[in-house]
């Protein structure tokens, strides 16, 4: 999985949290792809993964996505497995 289809930063969102969420997405787009987004995009938006969300300005605008993505990148810096990270994300942004 690459990150190739994350926005450059030339056109990412102007929102607080954006530009290190994009950043969190191109650093980690493999643990991205493996996650659930919570914000629902799946569901209104067909989105296959949190990597997809940071593929169009919808990452940039959205808490949650934002959110997930530095937490996960956080993680994964920290040597966490997908799975360690799945559960963190789930915990904190899961309903």
């Amino acid at each position: 999985m690459t990150a190739e289809r994350v926005l450059p930063p030339s056109m990412v969102p102007s929102t607080p949290g954006a530009t290190e969420a994009y950043a969190a997405a191109r650093t980690a787009p493999g643990v991205l792809d493996g996650l659930y987004c919570h914000c629902d995009c799946a569901k209104h938006f067909g989105h296959r993964s949190l990597l997809t969300c940071f593929e169009s300005d919808h990452g940039g605008r959205c808490d949650i996505c934002m959110g997930e993505a530095l937490l996960a990148s956080q993680l994964a810096s920290q040597g966490g497995s997908l799975e360690d990270i799945r559960r963190a994300i789930d915990r904190r942004f899961g309903t």
